[in-house]
């Protein structure tokens, strides 16, 4: 059996002990880290015994990855600042390879001691395994070595944006774009500043500056700042070669999403800023650090706009195809991953049935995962469109709520009580062999609210968007165990478990 074979049972033991109980999941990874952390000291001290002097020190770590010498070796003094993060499964968790390189390194190092050797074995499985289910199952895919550092208080994170919105003025950090349509495709890059404290922000939040508006005036309004808010640091338009080009180098450089691209299209009653801050957020909480798209189509950002805002996201079919023909074409990207939300899904729909249009037709730009999220679709309509998505997709997973109060008064007043997609009637979600319906209702933590963000409010729903892109495994719940089956004439559909 290989080491793979292994550490996958080793893996599916942790679950089939723990369930979906995160005190448990804490304590094996809070056991298991000990259990390699000391087995690594047990390793290196016995190198290190050999010559106590800072060169040779160096010597011993000098081939291994430089976050795995900072938390094993960089000082003794640093040893209990490490052991007290493991408080927090979110602050520290080891990737496979940092471990298996980490073990080769050891090995070699203590190959002459059978009592280390034995010690750091068993040490460095209990930790691979806990670890890296933690890091499957809680902690969303976080970066293989992701120590807090509260130094760093805020991050800034790209997003790549197509839109055919129309440049209604300038702003100190670019151009304003409006609810007009700018009838061409603009791209271009935009800086989001994401504040670094877990007592500013948690998993799903966007903080903004407190204001007092009335009547759509701003009488005061708080003075930003990029440690408490999110916040546009730099917006700045691009020709495509430009674009393309800044584009492919970040996929080049990804290593925990090589290789690979997510779009996000935004839905209804979403101003151009709002739908950089979600893209922002999704990525950033999703530790992706690959190229994150968006396109952004003239919504007006008013709730009582909503006829207006499908005839915009209709009309911006030919520039969303454009866009999507832009990224899949990228060099350095092997795999494009979308999700579409709310009314972005009506979209994305005329792009996929719409004649003319090209990216549906070629064979070479599939889509790899396809999430519809809230898809604000009439229920019927997509049942009969459905083959268009599954040919220009590898997987559809659509999550669905009961709680989505937008789509409920979409049902019920704007399309004469038709069934939404997104919306989860009383016998279940819509359910189609092609797709991979997911009730997620019991995952919204804003019943009373009009919860159209529930895919993003929720830290169980980013995680499995993370999962899912990163390792694209089907059905739901192999990545999610914290879901039930549940068959219906039509087919099987999966509900998260209360």
């Amino acid at each position: 059996m290989d080491i793979n074979s292994t550490l996958g049972a080793l893996e599916k033991t942790i679950f089939d002990f723990s369930g979906d109980n995160p005190e448990i999941i804490t304590l094996v990874t809070i056991v298991g880290a000990v259990i390699s952390f000391l087995s690594f000291l047990g390793a290196g001290g016995a190198r290190i015994n050999q010559s106590r002097n800072s060169k040779n020190l160096e010597r011993i770590v000098k081939d291994q990855p430089e976050n795995l010498k900072k938390i094993l070796f960089e000082g003794r003094e640093k040893r209990p600042v490490v052991l007290e993060e493991l408080n927090d499964t979110d602050t520290l968790t080891l990737g496979l390879e940092e471990l298996k390189a980490a073990s080769e390194y050891a090995y070699k190092t203590v190959r002459n001691n059978r009592i280390m050797t034995i010690a750091l074995i068993v040490g460095v499985i209990a930790a691979t395994s806990t670890l890296a289910t933690t890091a499957w199952q809680t902690s969303g895919l976080r970066e293989a070595v992701s120590v807090h550092d509260s130094r760093v208080e805020f991050i800034v994170q790209r997003v790549f944006f197509g839109t055919n919105r129309e440049i209604e003025g300038a702003t100190n950090v670019g151009p304003f774009f409006g609810y007009n349509s700018s009838k061409k495709l603009l791209t271009g890059v935009a800086d989001v500043t994401i504040p670094n404290s877990e007592d500013v922000r948690r998993i799903g939040e966007i903080p903004l500056p407190k204001s007092f508006t009335v009547w759509k005036i701003t009488l005061w309004q708080q003075a930003e700042d990029p440690k408490r808010h999110f916040s546009v640091q730099n917006v700045e338009i691009l020709e495509k070669d430009e674009f393309a080009s800044l584009a492919s180098e970040a996929a080049n450089g990804a290593s925990k999403y090589p290789k690979t691209a997510f779009v996000f299209i935004h839905g209804y009653n979403t101003p151009f800023r709002s739908a950089v801050f979600r893209s922002a957020q999704i990525a950033w909480d999703m530790r992706f650090d690959g190229p994150a798209f968006l396109y952004s189509w003239p919504a007006i950002g008013n709730s009582l706009d909503y006829g207006t805002d499908i005839a915009s996201a209709r009309s911006a079919a030919p520039f969303l195809d454009e866009f999507l023909e832009l990224v899949a074409g990228l060099e350095g990207v092997d795999q494009v991953h979308l999700i579409a939300h709310s009314m972005g899904s009506e979209a994305l729909a005329e792009v996929l049935t719409r004649n003319g249009l090209s990216f549906a037709r070629n064979d070479e730009t599939k889509i790899d995962q396809l999430i519809l999220a809230a898809p604000d679709l009439d229920a019927e309509r997509f049942l009969q469109i459905t083959d268009h998505f599954d040919n220009a997709s590898e997987d559809i997973t659509l999550y669905a709520s009961s709680k989505d109060k937008a789509l409920l008064v979409a049902q019920s007043l704007v399309r004469t009580n038709k069934p939404r997609l997104g919306f989860v009637q009383p016998d279940g979600p819509i359910v189609h062999p092609s797709i991979f319906s997911i009730d997620v209702s019991v995952a919204s933590t804003e019943i009373f609210g009009i919860n159209h963000n529930t895919y993003v409010k929720d830290r169980t729903l980013i995680d499995d968007i993370g999962r899912l892109l990163k390792f694209g495994v089907q059905p739901p719940d192999d990545r999610m165990p914290s879901l039930n089956a549940h068959d219906t004439p039509n087919g099987v559909y999966w509900r998260i478990r209360e």
